[in-house]
């Protein structure tokens, strides 16, 4: 009886989508079609994948034998590929073992989000992936804010939910509240609680708060000078922007005196020297989000003139 060449089958089972450290087995039907009988020599089996059920010593010509190959997901997302591989004496079988392996939840490591002493607090929006395999709806809550869950995206293998948290706390001193953001899929055990930081600051504030300036005999330039207080991050000559409102004919510019600390500087030139009042004001603004963080009034007085 002359040595046959071994014959080489491969056989494959995709597991899709799995948590990190899944656990999972499944149980190849190896087909003996050589046209003999085969008898086992041996089993080798890949990192994280033992063969529970021994493989049928000899499977005879035509027959089926089976193995249970059990196996567990790495703590790391990402595709891999275990392999088992069953040698008879003329016929080797490679069974392959795939996944996907995905974190449960993909979400933010923090959420941040910031309030100026006095305002209402703005929503906050970001986003969760759930993946498919995980089919229960998303359940957030928080102790400090109220929290909205909107479906933004769902298509083969995940699921992408808008989260958005409002803030509940009142507070007035400046200071960072630490809360957290707790997340939890129905009918699984998968959960996540994400940091969320509520940065209370104070708005930008002016000194003086107001700008008045009256004008002398045939005066029809003039500039004012306001120092803008706040914290480093709002009050900043890179974050800052101004608009003017009203009938003053106003340039302004910053100029940096320290962290936190902006000079306003406002230069001028009316149409006349005669006696009317110009009214405006000076709205300071964040470059960031375009909102208001401090008014300035501004007026200015011209020169009396005697009938």
């Amino acid at each position: 009886d002359s040595v046959a060449t071994p014959v080489e089958t491969k056989l494959e089972y995709d597991f899709g989508n799995v948590d990190v450290g899944f656990e999972g087995k499944h149980v190849f039907s190896i087909p003996n079609e050589t046209g003999r009988s085969l008898s086992l020599v041996k089993v080798r089996s890949g990192c994280s994948c033992t063969v529970a059920r021994d493989v049928t010593e000899t499977v005879e010509s035509g027959g089926m034998a089976e193995c249970e190959v059990q196996y567990t997901a790495s703590k790391m997302p990402g595709k891999e590929v275990r392999a088992v591989t069953v040698v008879y004496d003329s016929a080797i079988y490679y069974l392959l073992l795939r996944a996907n392996v995905v974190r449960p939840l993909v979400a933010p490591a923090v959420v941040t989000t910031t309030v100026a002493k006095g305002e209402e607090f703005r929503p906050h929006t970001f986003s969760v992936i759930q993946y498919s395999h995980l089919s229960g709806l998303l359940a957030v809550q928080s102790d400090d804010a109220t929290c909205s869950v909107s479906l933004a995206q769902d298509e083969e293998g995940k699921r992408v939910w808008d989260v958005t948290v409002t803030p509940t706390l009142s507070t007035i001193a400046p200071k960072v509240l630490d809360s957290a953001v707790r997340i939890e899929v129905a009918n699984s055990e998968v959960k996540a609680e994400i940091p969320l930081k509520i940065m209370v600051v104070l708005p930008v504030q002016s000194f003086p708060n107001k700008v008045t300036q009256v004008m002398s005999s045939g005066q029809t330039e003039g500039r004012f000078e306001t120092l803008l207080v706040g914290s480093p991050e709002t009050c900043s000559v890179d974050t800052l922007r101004v608009d003017v409102e009203g009938d003053v004919p106003l340039v302004p510019h910053f100029s940096a005196v320290s962290p936190g600390r902006v000079k306003l500087i406002g230069e001028f030139k009316l149409p006349t020297s005669q006696g009317a009042i110009t009214d405006g004001s000076v709205v300071i603004r964040s470059g960031e989000y375009g909102e208001s963080l401090c008014r300035i009034p501004i007026r200015i007085l011209g020169a009396r003139t005697d009938d």
